[in-house]
């Protein structure tokens, strides 16, 4: 026998004002018409915008389902209309059972009360009897870990503390429904763990979840089924580890398309822009030590492209001309990742001295490496040229982009693993 529904949305659609002032007033208004038990009415001005557009979705006991899309796609405006924290424009909302909203840990507190109190108020509100409530206590309190601070004002408490005791809270109110918006990241990291236990208990109890987070492992982790909102509308709903390849593929084609029109329209732009960040080290090219300085990525198929899958082979096949003489020549190619400047790897001449013998003229270097081990997303190499220890050249290079494949990966390494054995006592 499946499992009833427990949470529905039909047609739902919510309309905003891009006027502040009108926007505040209709909101009032669309409170007062709900009370009345009338329809809210869509707002008409030009200047107006839809949040969210015309979804439906089902979500039945002990299923859990995932919301994915970029910031201002509509996630957490639908999640805040499933807690009945935001009257719909349009369509409505089907609830059986305790809803428990992790949006904004802690936003019903008192903050003159000290957390025993807040813990017994919480529990009356989501229909505990006074002394069920008195009993939640001691193990909302072992769950936080708050100890003695239970008896202080919440106002004193930090943002971590605060948090704690918010999920804390939520996660033992016997919700039947659980909603999360990017909350699983509160407190240290032993707290985390904790919370993410919780959350796999809670989801083998029967508790339904609806889950908005940019952490895809957690996403693959907790959810079933998922929906992949694009401007307030679904672009696509299904398994939730399909929809995630789907919208992981997505999302970085799109990266690299604005890429590409940027260069498109000046070429080499991107590099200079990353040049200029800082993100990945000293520039050194002032001097014109150098000439000529070319890289190129050359596939298994011996074509030059910047575009490959994880554990492809790539050839690296750089140049240049020396125009003094040298020394004590010595080249490094630094891989790192795009957004952050995270330096993933170094390949240098300096392992076996292979220039030690060269100090003038042209040199071409080609380096093999057989398996491209990283995770999807885009990369920058940059080149240091060296005098012995003084810099000849420095500078961002390349900047390339790994695929996804079809396994799921993440973190910064992607690592061949095959199981040998798989045993079910």
């Amino acid at each position: 026998m499946s499992n009833p529904v427990i949470l529905s949305a039909k047609a739902l659609s919510k309309q905003y004002s891009l006027n502040s002032q009108k926007t505040k007033s209709r909101v009032f208004k669309d409170i007062f018409r709900s009370s009345l038990g009338l329809t809210v009415q869509a707002a008409e001005s030009t200047d107006s915008f839809w949040a969210l557009k015309d979804v439906f979705l089902e979500l039945k006991q002990g299923e859990s389902l995932a919301l994915l899309g970029k910031n201002g796609s509509g996630k957490s405006t639908l999640l805040k209309m499933l807690a009945n924290l935001i009257i719909p424009t349009s369509g409505h909302v089907e609830s059986n059972g305790n809803i428990q909203a992790l949006i904004n840990l802690g936003a019903g507190f008192d903050r003159k009360l000290t957390g025993r109190e807040n813990i017994i108020n919480s529990c009356l509100l989501s229909g505990f009897t006074l002394n069920d409530a008195k009993s939640a206590v001691s193990p909302i309190l072992e769950f936080s870990g708050l100890g003695d601070f239970i008896d202080a004002p919440v106002g004193t408490y930090s943002s971590g503390m605060y948090a704690r005791l918010g999920f804390s809270v939520a996660t033992h109110a016997k919700p039947d429904i659980i909603l999360i918006d990017e909350i699983l990241s509160v407190g240290d990291v032993a707290f985390q763990n904790k919370c993410l236990s919780k959350m796999q208990d809670l989801r083998k109890d029967g508790v339904a979840m609806v889950l908005v987070s940019h952490s895809h492992a957690q996403i693959s982790q907790f959810c079933d089924q998922a929906i992949w909102l694009n401007e307030g509308e679904i672009k696509a709903k299904g398994f939730a580890k399909e929809i995630l390849k789907d919208y992981l593929a997505y999302m970085e084609s799109n990266k690299y398309d604005n890429v590409r029109a940027i260069k498109a329209n000046a070429p080499n732009s991107d590099l200079v822009s990353y040049s200029e960040s800082g993100l990945y080290g000293v520039i050194y090219n002032e001097l014109g030590l150098i000439n000529d300085y070319k890289i190129e990525l050359v596939n298994e198929q011996s074509v030059l492209v910047n575009e490959f899958f994880p554990h492809e082979r790539v050839q690296i096949q750089y140049g240049f001309k020396l125009k003094k003489y040298v020394d004590d020549l010595n080249v490094t190619l630094n891989i790192y990742r795009q957004e952050d400047g995270f330096k993933i790897t170094t390949i240098t001449t300096l392992n076996g001295d292979l220039l030690s013998g060269i100090h003038e003229g042209t040199l071409s270097c080609t380096c093999n490496i057989e398996s491209l081990n990283l995770v999807p997303g885009q990369y920058v190499i940059t080149t240091s040229i060296h005098e012995g220890s003084s810099y000849l050249y420095r500078d961002v290079v390349k900047v390339f982009r790994v695929k996804s494949s079809k396994n799921l990966t993440w973190g910064l390494l992607d690592m061949k693993a095959d199981y040998v054995s798989i045993e079910n006592a």
